[in-house]
């Protein structure tokens, strides 16, 4: 069984999850392809939904888990509508007169779907300025964590290092966000906020929630695509809050 889709939505969901995941587990159902994942460290979980209407050609198969470095690599030199057929068993673009073949080892084994979490606050806010404040914090190694503090009026980032709260804070005012609800404080890996959004293409409304002490939810849509993020919270000094 084979389905045929163009190769910009797959390409921009596989470079999304491949931030910090290796392989992803494809669950083709009635409504299309939901692709799912947890990171080796198990702090992370990650999903994609391409809907049907996104192929050319769909049928529903059997699930399976690939590499997705087996699956990028061919599609990093695709054009945006270079069509490409996969099955079980291998990738085929075809690009004008010349076909490209990859193997994909698959296999069955399962993997975690997100849980239904009940998230205290919500921030959307275009990528760009969170992405911008990010980078600048996560640009030196020694930056570990970074807490959020959420309440009505703005989104404050502080930086850690290692164990130590270095006291700077970055800051989101409400007119700056499209949504901005709720309140609660929660602190996540630097690293892994970074590579999260730096995922998501420019200028891209990218949706964040979570509560005191629970994961922090990254969702946003590339075209028909959703793609979400889930990020376990760190270690939490609240002696000051």
């Amino acid at each position: 069984m084979t389905v045929t889709v163009r190769s910009n939505e797959l390409k921009a969901s596989l470079k999304a999850m491949s931030a910090l995941i290796d392989t992803i587990r494809i669950d083709p159902d009635d409504n299309g392809w939901y692709m799912h994942a947890m990171s080796s460290d198990k702090t992370m979980m990650v999903d994609a939904r391409i809907p049907d209407v996104s192929f050319e050609e769909y049928e529903k198969w059997e699930p399976f888990t690939v590499s997705i470095k087996d699956m990028l690599d061919p599609l990093a030199k695709a054009s945006d509508t270079t069509k490409v057929d996969i099955s079980t068993g291998r990738l085929r673009m075809r690009t004008g007169r010349v076909s490209f073949i990859r193997p994909l080892q698959g296999t069955k084994d399962p993997a975690p779907r997100f849980p239904n979490l009940e998230l205290d606050t919500e921030c959307i806010v275009d990528v760009d300025i969170v992405a911008d404040i990010l980078s600048v914090m996560s640009g030196d190694p020694k930056f570990k964590a970074c807490r959020f503090t959420q309440s009505a009026e703005d989104l404050k980032m502080e930086i850690f290092e290692d164990e130590s709260d270095l006291g700077e804070v970055m800051r989101i005012p409400k007119a700056d966000c499209v949504m901005l609800s709720g309140e609660g404080v929660a602190r996540y890996s630097m690293h892994a906020m970074a590579q999260i959004l730096k995922s998501v293409p420019k200028g891209t409304e990218v949706d964040m929630l979570f509560s005191t002490s629970k994961p922090m939810m990254v969702s946003y849509s590339i075209g028909d695509t959703a793609v979400r993020f889930m990020l376990a919270p760190q270690w939490e000094d609240t002696e000051d809050e």
